[in-house]
């Protein structure tokens, strides 16, 4: 997920086993798990390779999030203890302070602790499906954070902030849209650097089952 092995390098199973100590046994069966999930690919005669970046796999990750965690919002609010809410407060004031130092490692942890708290009430299934999903999301917006101006990510800050003001609030619609809203513009930031003419469709759709004007975030590129 760090990209410390880079899209497209081959991995080899005996260097692996001596870089992590382990033996090639359980090696296989996480090579295999990785594989499952479309974390690396494997071609005959050429082995095991780290899987490359794609738009449409940026798009597909984020379309089922956009619709997925809009349903987590909805289904979490109505019954969101304080102790969560106390949780979520918390998380974004690391936020708050690791975007100051522009430390994005640090960032993370808090950042995907306050999304996962956000859809905590919707079910393990969900949650579970949700994680990963934020995993394969992960390595992207690597791509769009690390290198963007700090405003974005200030703007980001103020995203969540609205969001969990909602949460507070009970406003569960506005909640759920404003998640999407959020995910979306980073997967459209993300868009854009990688392939600038492509058309999410189905980014947009999603979007639109969420009452939310895509215009409005396409305008804000």
């Amino acid at each position: 997920m760090r990209g410390e092995y880079p899209p497209g390098e081959a991995l080899s199973q005996v260097r692996l086993a001596r870089e992590l100590g382990v033996t090639r046994t359980p090696l296989r069966e996480a090579l295999r798990m990785l594989l499952n999930e479309g974390l690396i690919d494997q071609e005959l005669n050429r082995g095991i390779q780290i899987a490359g970046y794609s738009t449409s796999d940026l798009e597909e990750i984020y379309t089922m999030r956009v619709v997925l965690e809009g349903l987590g919002v909805r289904l979490t609010v109505p019954s969101l203890e304080p102790e969560t809410v106390a949780e979520l407060e918390g998380a974004l004031a690391q936020m708050a302070h690791f975007v100051a130092t522009r430390d994005y490692p640090r960032w993370e942890v808090p950042h995907r602790a306050f999304h996962m708290g956000l859809i905590s009430g919707s079910g393990q299934r969900l949650v579970t499906a949700l994680a990963q999903l934020s995993d394969h999301a992960e390595r992207y917006r690597r791509l769009y954070m690390e290198k963007q101006d700090p405003g974005i990510w200030y703007l980001g800050l103020e995203e969540h902030r609205a969001i969990l003001d909602s949460c507070k609030s009970g406003n569960v619609d506005l909640a759920s849209s404003q998640q999407g809203s959020h995910l979306a513009r980073t997967a459209l930031g993300v868009i854009a650097r990688m392939e600038p003419d492509y058309k999410p469709a189905s980014l947009m759709a999603a979007l639109v089952s969420l009452d939310v004007d895509p215009a409005v975030l396409v305008a804000n590129r």
